[in-house]
């Protein structure tokens, strides 16, 4: 199957849409067997240990353990293009060499209908790289139903080492990006060698003996899990395996990249030696009101700013909305990070797996990460699901809970779950303390156009850390019209935990109405937004342009000092009014925005469109017309210079199932007018 990503002529151009989505792990981690080093022998076989018969264990220098080298021997056949694919469409597969390892081969018609015949890969992929053209990446991959021809898994390893050999260019590039902008900040640096060295004992306690694929008599939930994990050791292994072992990528690293929206809150874990965290954005909280506690705001200089990464107030921005006549059901969200990490990804993942009710999940990611990351899944059980990260202003003890890091436990609710209560009560069984989130989570099998929402159809997970409290919020969603998200726990139980009623009621106190607001579930300057302006969307169309809104100073806020770009649904945080970039900002903010509906959703598609909201506002650029850098100091390589993409159409292609035959590089065209029913 292909991706089909289409620039749609009937969409808004009007802006970015960007969600963050928080990563942490768990303080106890489900202990499988110790892995043991591969042998030489093995090593020698293949390419890839060639590349890396040196351990790389060294604090540093990807403080990995001593499973470095590859799962099992990997070869590339001699048709195969150079590194990364060679170029900006590829098909590979991974075929059983005979003896224990595999071989990456090009696709052809010839390579078995699908997946069954002796020689046809145990898993496939196609890779299309249209990030300058389009904004997106596109990526599909595949395994085979056989299930007399291996394990899940095999075929879940096999799959990551074509994605990684697929996307190694990309990957390298999201890799530099993300840890330079990581390492703006010293104290980062310093707490780096720490938080590798305790990332390298939770990766010894989830990996298996090296070679083996076996996930043992696990119950379902722990034997996805295992599968998920060796999905991202063989993206390892096939990352550097296309670049030839020239750039170091450990486990420890790959993990880092998978959880790259929480490094702040992992650094904290094992950086400080202690279990006291307090998130970074919140602690931003009261320094990113402007005029509002004694110009604390401005205190550091451009260039402190640029050694200590600082994130907008809030992640990201979510919205359920039923319309006005009942006919639709919208699901949308905008991703809040930094404006270097824009090396976006739409993956297809169709996985027929043994007992899985998810086969296909259709979603918005980055190079190199098995999950989301962003958070933003349509998938074949029925379910679409999205969340947005609570921002906690005070400090948390977290707790030691939960058994896997957050983005495995996801990735195995997501494939098990069959209603959008049985997908809640797997995150509530598998809690960490660490992912502190608002879910909305939409059972489009319960939707009915038109109708009343039926118990069922709409759930509100808030996890905290040692608080997880969900409720059907079908009733209010039908009374109210639509859910808002926006970084405020809404559950008072989740408040109280997380310090947002403590604070909202000091800064009252105070009399700090801004500072108040804040903090408030109902007066944010988003929920006021929303309030205004939800219930008149009522199209795709309304939808695309709710998600990238941002009208600079002309937001429809009660306090002057929220009334800037930086708090509106899709965040700039580099400009400090509708024209002018703001010298005591930072390139960061909404960085995408995702639509589906009821009818969109049956092929599991979706809008997008990547870059910072520019339908009222000026594209973000790196740098002048003149070549001179903006925003010197903050990394982009492989970036477009300027992010004034249009609305794409994304999901997975007409026509192709799970077939090794029809497979082919994902799609990209461009709609015809009028084409398609969801309009």
């Amino acid at each position: 199957m292909a991706i089909a990503i289409r620039p749609s002529l009937t969409a808004s151009t009007s802006g970015r849409l960007a969600v963050l989505c928080v990563l942490a792990f768990a303080l106890q981690i489900r202990a499988w067997a110790p892995a043991a080093a591969t042998s030489f022998e093995d090593l020698q076989a293949s390419n890839l240990g060639q590349a890396l018969l040196e351990d790389d264990a060294a604090p540093g220098n990807g403080g990995g353990n001593a499973d470095n080298g590859p799962w099992v021997p990997l070869k590339v056949a001699a048709n195969v293009g150079a590194s990364g694919a060679g170029g900006p469409q590829a098909s590979l597969g991974a075929v059983p060499d005979g003896s224990g390892g595999f071989v990456l081969v090009p696709l052809t018609g010839e390579s078995g209908g699908s997946g069954e015949a002796a020689n046809a890969p145990l898993a496939w992929g196609s890779f299309a790289d249209t990030l300058s053209e389009l904004g997106w990446c596109s990526l599909s991959m595949h395994v085979s139903s056989d299930t007399a021809r291996g394990g899940d898994g095999a075929k879940m390893y096999a799959a990551g080492v074509v994605e990684g050999y697929l996307t190694a260019n990309r990957m390298r590039e999201f890799k530099h990006n993300s840890r330079a902008l990581f390492e703006m900040n010293p104290d980062s640096r310093q707490k780096l060698p720490q938080l590798e060295r305790g990332l390298a004992d939770v990766i010894s306690k989830l990996s298996g003996p090296a070679g083996s694929f076996d996930v043992g008599e696990s119950n379902p939930f722990d034997a996805q899990s295992r599968l998920t994990v060796l999905q991202a050791r063989g993206v390892r292994d096939g990352f550097v395996l296309a670049l030839g072992g020239s750039e170091p990528l450990s486990m420890t690293d790959m993990f880092i990249l998978n959880s790259d929206g929480v490094i702040d809150e992992l650094l904290s874990k094992y950086g400080s030696g202690n279990d006291v965290l307090l998130q970074r954005g919140a602690a931003h909280q009261k320094l990113a009101l402007r005029g509002a506690n004694s110009g604390k705001g401005n205190a550091m200089t451009p260039l402190a700013r640029k050694r200590h990464k600082r994130r907008p107030t809030g992640h990201c921005t979510g919205l359920a909305r039923l319309s006005q006549d009942k006919s639709e059901l919208f699901l949308g969200h905008t991703t809040w990070e930094g404006f270097s990490e824009m090396t976006r990804v739409w993956k297809v993942y169709d996985f027929p797996l043994q007992g899985v009710t998810a086969k296909k999940i259709s979603f918005s990611s980055y190079p190199g990460c098995v999950s989301s990351t962003d958070d933003y899944y349509l998938m074949d059980n029925g379910l679409a699901i999205t969340e947005t990260t609570l921002s906690i202003p005070t400090e948390q003890r977290y707790p030691p809970a939960g058994t896997v890091p957050d983005f495995v436990r996801i990735m195995a609710s997501n494939r098990l779950a069959t209603t959008a209560e049985d997908w809640v009560q797997q995150m509530v069984d598998s809690a960490t303390g660490t992912y502190s989130s608002q879910w909305l989570v939409v059972d489009y099998k319960q939707f009915s156009p038109g109708n009343d929402l039926q118990k069922g159809t709409f759930l509100v997970l808030e996890q905290a850390p040692g608080v997880s409290h969900y409720e059907d919020m079908s009733e209010w969603l039908q009374q109210k019209g639509y859910w808002a998200s926006f970084d405020r726990a809404f559950f008072d139980e989740v408040r109280a935990r997380t310090g947002d009623a403590e604070r909202e009621e000091e800064s009252k106190e105070s009399s700090s109405v801004a500072q108040a607001e804040i903090y408030s579930k109902d007066q944010t300057p988003r929920a006021q937004i929303a309030r205004m302006t939800a219930n008149d969307t009522n199209s795709l169309a309304a939808m695309r342009s709710e998600m990238t809104r941002n009208r600079g100073v002309d937001e429809p806020v009660d306090q002057p000092d929220l009334r800037i770009p930086r708090y509106a649904i899709s965040a700039r945080d580099d400009l400090k009014d509708g024209e002018h970039n703001d010298p005591d900002g930072s390139p960061d903010g909404g960085v995408d925005a995702k639509v589906t509906s009821s009818c969109l959703f049956r092929s599991l598609t979706a809008e997008a469109i990547s870059g910072p909201s520019h339908a009222t506002l000026p594209p973000f650029r790196w740098t002048s017309p003149e070549g001179a850098e903006l925003w010197a100091g903050y990394p982009h390589e492989g970036l477009p210079d300027v992010a004034d993409f249009g609305w794409m159409r994304v999901g997975p292609a007409e026509g192709n199932g799970n077939s090794v035959a029809s497979a082919e590089a994902p799609v990209v065209s461009q709609l015809a007018e009028g084409v398609g029913s969801c309009q």
